[in-house]
């Protein structure tokens, strides 16, 4: 990445004046307490349950591994429940009510959660929490209103959770707030690992860009709950439209693209740390397109991404043309970010090959040449990697992971995904590129990168060290660094290409630095 901004200072006849500045962010879920955790309530109040039924692990995960049911995680049980009406209710003097109402498993690893009624007026907030007040997620507001009228909510870890529902005195119209199913998670896909390569290490450096549009994605199908990933794309009017792309095995119908949840930024810091984070999510899709020939489903988010999430719209290239290398990014078994490497040319894979699903029934028939054919050399794609991108040399997406045969890894081919069959709801053009006007489009930032350092001391004298300090957004992997004039030097082993180097300034006057 090239990032460039000029920034002035001035050394007068003992000192060197900085300046700097500070950006703030928005957010998709207001922080903030539930309404109860702020007022005295009396401790009598018994707050309605509703008991989850059972979930029997053992023979689940027996399933999962005699099936080779890869990505599934947990089970989903419909309920119909009206917030307003079996949650215990409370009025808080002066503000408003509040409903309250408990979720129980017997043995869940955590819970998520599908509105299917979900439309709130505005200052009215949903809390979720633990009977411990100890974890919290939320506020979730009239922001979260979409034209479906529901909202899933990612997983929540623990056995227990109470959602709280607060709406204020004299509300523009009565919110609407239906529990329509529970997803009981009894697969810890935290606790599985294997040797993997974080997208942080050293052999992701060059794809800091693009790895921000890849997420691990949740959904389910009213019965089970799922684990896949998938990739934020650009269009031709670079307009910022959510466009998503991942497997069709993975989400074929509206209803499971109704329950998606997207996770951005859920990456370790570093190769060797286990710190990342399940904050930046989205949640809540429709199905646009898809076709089980290439294997591939488009979906459009019903959120767009806020800047802190840093989002990325992939680029793409549509011509066919076999890749000099690649790489895939992606999410192995619902785990933080990762990357596989191909180093040499990839090609179409020649052979038939049939998929099962739940290892017994007929599911796809993948024809010859319409997939590429991947043996990574470093790393490798997992379950949960499904719908993965296959980035090219030039770092646009060609295709997404379909599956493996012969150990070798097939990525349903972008070129046919575009227009192989002519209805709207079966390729990527109509979407994409109406007009047909490119095959080959490079991606875009949701923000623009910008350039940004401050300084150690906002004084000092010359022929004294000053550190600085790199502040740019978008995470550079690279730094030039330019002063004028040239009466200066670089310390303590630092030089102009150092992410925060130490410079020495000789001479009184006026230095340009960029």
């Amino acid at each position: 990445m090239k990032l460039f901004r000029p920034w002035c200072f001035v050394i007068g006849l003992t000192c060197v004046m900085i300046t700097s500045s500070v950006t703030s962010h928005a957010q998709i879920s207001e922080k903030g307490l539930p309404e109860s955790f702020q007022v005295e309530l009396k401790d009598a109040v018994i707050i309605p349950s509703f008991l989850l039924d059972s979930v029997h692990v053992e023979k689940l995960m027996a399933q999962d591994k005699e099936f080779h049911i890869d990505n599934r995680y947990g089970v989903v049980q419909p309920c119909d429940i009206n917030i307003k009406e079996a949650g215990v209710k409370t009025e808080i003097q002066g503000k408003g009510t509040i409903w309250r109402y408990k979720i129980k498993s017997e043995n869940a690893v955590s819970l998520g959660l599908y509105f299917k009624a979900y439309h709130l007026p505005p200052k009215a907030k949903v809390f979720i929490y633990d009977p411990s007040h100890l974890r919290l997620k939320g506020a979730f507001t009239h922001r979260n209103n979409n034209s479906l009228h529901n909202l899933p909510i990612g997983e929540f870890p623990g056995k227990n959770m109470i959602i709280e529902y607060f709406e204020p005195l004299s509300p523009e119209f009565s919110g609407e707030l239906v529990l329509g199913s529970v997803s009981q998670a009894y697969n810890d896909l935290q606790a599985k690992g294997m040797e993997r390569i974080g997208i942080n290490c050293p052999q992701g450096e060059r794809w800091q860009i693009e790895k921000n549009s890849v997420c691990l994605i949740t959904f389910h199908d009213w019965r089970y709950s799922y684990i896949c990933t998938g990739t934020l794309m650009n269009n031709v009017k670079k307009d910022q439209t959510p466009y998503f792309l991942t497997a069709n095995h993975c989400i074929r119908a509206e209803y499971m693209a109704n329950s998606m949840i997207a996770y951005f930024q859920y990456e370790n810091s570093g190769c060797k740390t286990y710190d990342a984070s399940d904050d930046y999510s989205l949640a809540g899709a429709t199905l646009k397109a898809g076709s089980n020939y290439s294997d591939f489903s488009l979906l459009l988010l019903n959120e767009s991404p806020p800047d802190e999430y840093n989002a990325y719209y992939a680029g793409w290239d549509i011509r066919g043309e076999d890749p000099q290398s690649g790489v895939i990014i992606h999410h192995p078994n619902g785990q933080p970010k990762c990357i596989a490497i191909k180093n040499d040319p990839i090609t179409s894979y020649k052979e038939k090959v049939q998929w099962t699903s739940d290892g017994l029934r007929l599911f796809s028939t993948t024809l010859p040449y319409t997939h590429w054919g991947v043996e990574f050399d470093e790393g490798e794609p997992e379950v949960g990697s499904s719908g993965g991108p296959l980035f090219d040399q030039n770092r646009r997406v060609v295709g997404q992971l379909h599956g493996g045969a012969n150990f070798v890894l097939l990525f349903g081919k972008l070129s046919l995904s575009w227009n192989y069959h002519s209805s709207p709801d079966q390729q990527l053009a109509y979407w994409l590129d109406p007009d047909g006007t490119t095959q080959v489009l490079d991606g875009i930032w949701k923000i623009h990168p910008k350039a940004n350092f401050t300084a150690q001391l906002q004084q000092v004298c010359p022929k004294t060290p000053v550190l600085f300090y790199d502040q740019s957004t978008q995470n550079p992997i690279s730094w030039h660094w330019k002063v004028y004039p040239l009466t200066y030097s670089f310390a303590n082993g630092t030089a102009s290409t150092s992410q925060n180097p130490q410079k020495v300034f000789q001479d009184d006057g006026r230095y340009t630095v960029s």
